[in-house]
């Protein structure tokens, strides 16, 4: 797949002119929105975090300060069906399955199912017999293991054919009752390359805060030395115009609402007075048809397509203070950056889109 290919309407206008049929390729080819985003994309810097060892991009900030929908994930159940999904309360089948299902796709463990609904758990952990079970029970591959989401290298480098992997969020609170600021809640995942032979392991965490006075770190090496934040738990709210959260540094807290002036980020939730002139309220909390983050490790996904040293990703992913909306997570396809030649000729534009039509293996379907 490719993950990432913009048409660029104005540039092409005069040699699209010249030809209807050319018109008509153009047409066909041009997406109605933006595929899923490229890992290491220059140009999402300024919308780009850093919690843990992981980078996040808020696509909902994205696109409010490139002032498009170039950055737009569509996520709605029948949209991702291709898609392996880690956990969701979606009814239907998805790449690895449905949820809380035996694994029907070799290698791989069903989608979890995340808390929906009125009366449903306001957390969620994966294994926590509270929350959401295993999906099929432990061992039904090599390195399935209880209380984690599992998928075998070898299943992952097929769905990503030799692409990165990135992590998908759906923020879907219904901000009716919660500790937290109306659409906040906590997120914490420790993603774990381990060889289901011989013990070896590597973990990649998000986990913390960027503006976490200790560091950005902080929350990583916490888990790192004292293990994952407790889900059950109940955390003080944050007032408005915070940039540090004072829970649990474990925990990743997640923002329904940001303040940012164009495309900089000013302050989580939402702007107060003081904010420069200008400033603007970005919702995330926009719900399960569109996703509201990416998040992707650049060593994780080249240990995932080039070392020979393990054989399974596993998941532990837990949340808090959850308004049961449903939340999804979800993986999809990154690729490098490509750059298109500008064509001399019509003929030239032609193959070259010809040629980006041949790259592209999987992403989310259109409306």
């Amino acid at each position: 797949m490719l993950s990432k290919f913009k048409c660029d309407v104005t540039k092409f206008r005069s040699l699209l002119a010249a030809s209807a049929a050319a018109g008509a390729l153009f047409a066909a080819t041009c997406p109605a929105s933006a595929d899923p985003i490229v890992a290491g994309d220059p140009a999402l810097a300024p919308y780009t975090l850093t919690y843990g060892d992981f980078q996040v991009v808020s696509l909902a900030l994205a696109n409010s300060g490139t002032g498009t929908n170039d950055y737009l994930v569509k996520s709605s159940p029948g949209l991702i069906r291709d898609v392996i999904v880690v956990g969701t309360h979606a009814g239907g089948s998805f790449e690895n399955g449905a949820i809380s299902d035996p694994m029907s796709l070799a290698g791989a463990d069903s989608p979890y199912a995340t808390p929906s609904g009125a009366g449903a758990e306001t957390y969620f952990r994966t294994g926590n017999a509270l929350s959401s079970l295993d999906p099929g029970g432990a061992g039904e591959f090599a390195g399935d293991t209880a209380n984690t989401w599992d998928i075998s290298l070898s299943a992952l480098r097929t769905y990503l054919n030799g692409e990165n992997a990135v992590f998908y969020f759906n923020l879907n609170e219904t901000g009716t009752d919660d500790a937290l600021s109306g659409t906040d809640l906590l997120f914490y995942m420790k993603v774990t390359l381990k060889n289901s032979s011989t013990g070896a392991a590597q973990d990649f965490y998000l986990a913390g805060n960027p503006f976490d006075p200790a560091g950005s770190h902080n929350g990583a090496d916490l888990a790192i030395a004292t293990g994952g934040p407790d889900e059950t738990g109940l955390y003080p709210d944050v007032g408005p115009g915070a940039t540090y959260d004072p829970a649990d540094p474990r925990w990743t807290l997640v923002h329904g609402n940001i303040c940012a002036n164009g495309s900089t980020f000013l302050h989580y939730g939402s702007c107060v007075g003081g904010d420069p002139a200008g400033s603007a309220t970005v919702k995330q909390n926009i719900g399960e048809d569109e996703a509201a983050f990416a998040g992707y490790n650049s060593v994780l996904s080249d240990l995932i397509l080039h070392s020979g040293v393990f054989d399974t990703l596993s998941i532990d992913w837990r949340m808090a203070d959850e308004d049961n909306g449903y939340e999804q997570l979800f993986i999809l396809a990154g690729g490098a950056p490509t750059i298109i030649p500008e064509p001399i000729t019509i003929g030239l534009f032609g193959a070259g889109l010809a040629g980006v039509a041949a790259l592209r293996r999987r992403k989310v379907k259109k409306a």
